[in-house]
């Protein structure tokens, strides 16, 4: 990692080892990749499996969980999964869904930056478990409707319910 102060990298460093800490408390099984500072994983969720990462950022000072892609939407679904990522996103108090518009891939992506703060077991626990437990609410949906399986306004209903 280029042109990190030593006192970032320190903290960037301090913020990566709590988070295995709170793996490893949790049980949650996982692979670290030290020199990238970023810890890969897998979650069962309800529907299908989520791969995902979660990345400490010495630059940013921020750690930031990425879901796995949830659907590949077609050319000709793009618009449908742009106007479904902001129905998603609508409200959302933790988090939020991007639309990688040259892949048709949609992410559910999570940061938080530790700038003078503590963060204890207890935050990455809150910080997986929410990220999970919004990816496994969505991923189903955004595969349904990628696939055709239903429409946009079926997607509408199922966020309004």
């Amino acid at each position: 990692m280029k042109n990190i102060s030593p006192e970032k990298m320190a903290r960037a460093l301090e913020v990566y080892n709590k988070m295995i800490e709170a793996f490893v408390a949790q049980d949650v099984p996982f692979d670290r990749f030290d020199d990238d500072l970023v810890i890969k994983s897998q979650y069962k969720g309800q529907d299908f499996p989520i791969d995902f990462i979660f990345n400490v950022d010495p630059q940013k000072e921020c750690v930031t969980f990425i879901s796995d892609s949830f659907a590949e939407f077609p050319d000709e679904k793009l618009k449908d999964a742009a106007f479904a990522t902001a129905v998603a996103n609508f409200g959302m108090a933790f988090g939020h869904f991007d639309l990688n518009l040259s892949e048709g891939n949609v992410y559910y992506v999570m940061s938080t930056s530790y700038i003078d703060s503590t963060l204890g077991e207890q935050f990455f626990f809150f910080m997986l478990a929410t990220a999970l437990s919004t990816a496994d609410r969505y991923n189903d949906r955004f595969f349904m409707l990628a696939k055709g399986m239903i429409d946009l306004q079926k997607f509408i209903e199922l966020e309004e319910s």
